[in-house]
C-alpha cells in the first residue's frame, strides 16, 4: 500500500490504532497468587510458567502478573507465612526479581531455577533459601547483592504489601489464578489454554491465534463443550496447597480486591466502546497511549481523558 498526503498518513494511523486496539482490547489479563515453599505451587511455576513462556507468541496476547504472598495473613501487624517464616524471605526473593526483571521471559527462569533447588529439599531453612537464591542469580547472570538487598529491605516490604493488596477476598489455597479478574480452575491446570480460550471469547479473531496456542474449533470462538473440557482439566492438577491460617484477609484487602474486579470490568467497556466510536482518533490516541489493565483510578490511566457517562454502554457508568 502506498501513502502519499496527509490525508493517507492519517489513514495510516487509524489503521495502525485499529491493529493495536484488537491486541489491547482483547488481551487476557493473568493474575496468580501464589508462595515459594507450596509444592503446588512450584509445579505451577515449573511446568505452567514453563509452557506459557516457550508457547510461541502467546505472552503477546496477555497480561501476566504474579504475586507471592498466597497463603499468608496479616494479624495484629504481624504477617505469618504458611511454611514458616522462611516462606517470607523466599516470597521476596521472588517478588524482587520479577520487580527488578520486569518481563515473565526474564523473570521466569529465576524461579524456576529457585524451585529447583528448593523442592528437593521439601522444607528449605533461612540458609538454604539465601544460598539457593544466591546461586540461581550468579547462575543467570543477575546481581545477587541488588536482589538480597531488595529482599532485606524496604523494596521487599513494599512489594509484600504489593502482593498481599492483591490477594483475592474469596481465595482459599494456592495456586489461585484470575482470568480477566474471575477466579479460573482450568487456568491452574492448563494456564496456555485458558489464555488462548479466553482471547477468543474476548473478541479476538482465530487468524490473529498466536502459533502457540492449541487448536481452536472452525467457528473462531470457543464452544461450550471445549470450555467443559478445558474445566475438566482441573481434575488433572495436583492437590492446591490449602488455606490453614485461622485469620482471614485484611479488611484492606478484601475491598481492595472488590474494586480492582469493578474498575477492570469499566475499563474493558471503556476500551472496546472508544475504539468502535467511527471516526474518534482523538479519544482513540488517547486511550492507545495508557495501560488500561492496573491501577484503580480510571482517570489517572487515561491521561486525564475519562468518557463521559453518555460515551459509556448503559450499566458500566463508572
Amino acid at each position: 500500500m502506498h501513502i502519499h498526503g496527509p490525508g493517507g498518513w492519517l489513514l495510516a494511523i487509524a489503521l495502525l490504532l485499529y491493529g493495536v486496539s484488537e491486541v489491547q482490547s482483547t488481551a487476557v489479563q493473568v493474575r496468580v497468587q501464589y508462595e515459594a515453599i507450596c509444592p503446588t505451587c512450584q509445579d505451577f511455576v515449573t511446568k505452567q510458567l514453563k509452557k506459557l513462556v516457550e508457547a510461541d507468541g502467546v505472552l503477546d496476547i496477555v497480561d501476566l502478573k504474579l504475586y507471592a504472598w498466597g497463603n499468608a495473613r496479616r494479624h495484629k501487624g504481624k504477617v505469618y507465612f504458611q511454611h514458616g517464616k522462611q516462606e517470607g524471605y523466599a516470597n521476596a526473593i521472588m517478588n524482587c526479581a520479577m520487580s527488578m526483571h520486569s518481563r515473565p521471559k526474564k523473570y521466569v527462569p529465576i524461579l524456576r531455577c529457585l524451585v529447583d533447588e528448593w523442592k528437593p529439599i521439601q522444607a528449605p531453612n533461612m540458609d538454604d533459601v539465601h544460598d539457593s537464591g544466591k546461586k540461581c542469580a550468579r547462575k543467570l547472570g543477575h546481581s545477587w547483592d541488588s536482589l538480597h538487598a531488595c529482599a532485606k529491605g524496604a523494596g521487599g516490604k513494599a512489594l509484600q504489601d504489593k502482593a498481599e493488596d492483591a490477594d483475592p477476598s474469596d481465595q482459599n489455597y494456592t495456586p489461585w489464578v484470575l482470568v480477566d479478574g474471575d477466579h479460573s480452575r482450568a487456568g491452574e491446570a492448563d494456564i496456555v489454554d485458558a489464555i488462548c480460550t479466553q482471547y477468543l471469547n474476548n473478541g479476538g479473531r482465530k487468524k490473529n491465534l498466536p502459533s502457540g496456542c492449541p487448536a481452536q474449533g472452525d467457528s473462531g470462538k470457543v464452544s461450550a463443550a471445549e470450555i467443559a473440557r478445558i474445566e475438566k482439566d482441573e481434575m488433572k492438577a495436583p492437590k492446591p496447597c490449602m488455606q490453614t491460617l485461622k485469620w482471614a484477609p485484611s479488611q484492606r484487602a478484601r475491598k481492595r480486591s472488590v474494586y480492582q474486579r469493578r474498575v477492570r470490568k469499566v475499563q474493558r467497556a471503556v476500551l472496546k466502546h472508544v475504539y468502535n466510536a467511527a471516526g474518534n482518533l482523538e479519544a482513540r490516541a488517547a486511550v492507545h497511549s495508557t495501560n488500561l489493565v492496573d491501577g484503580y483510578d480510571l482517570k489517572d490511566h487515561t491521561n486525564g481523558y475519562v468518557p463521559s457517562p453518555s460515551h459509556l454502554p448503559p450499566g458500566l457508568v463508572p
